[in-house]
């Protein structure tokens, strides 16, 4: 077995990623824009790299996790104590 196969296996165990976005306000809209603006260009970037396709993947999902991180993180004012969560969304 190769180092994509399991990691891919691995991969599949740990589950999704996931980009919770709040959308009580009109600030929120713009924060979520402007992140996922940011998203989309790093992820066509990723499709780019000349590095192994696990690697690339896990880019990815490091970068959604990012984006769920900062968009809770500013609809919470930017309280770091609070990132996790927005309503009761992790």
């Amino acid at each position: 077995m190769n180092q994509d196969d399991n990691f891919f296996r691995q991969m599949k165990k740990e589950g999704s990623k996931r980009w919770t976005i709040p959308m009580d306000s009109v600030d929120h809209l713009e924060n979520t824009i402007e992140i996922a603006e940011q998203v989309l260009d790093e992820l066509k970037r990723i499709t780019k790299q000349k590095i192994p396709v696990y690697l690339r993947v896990l880019h990815a999902r490091r970068v959604i996790e990012d984006a769920n991180y900062l968009t809770k993180l500013r609809a919470n004012d930017d309280d770091d104590t609070l990132h996790r969560s927005y309503k009761g969304a992790v």
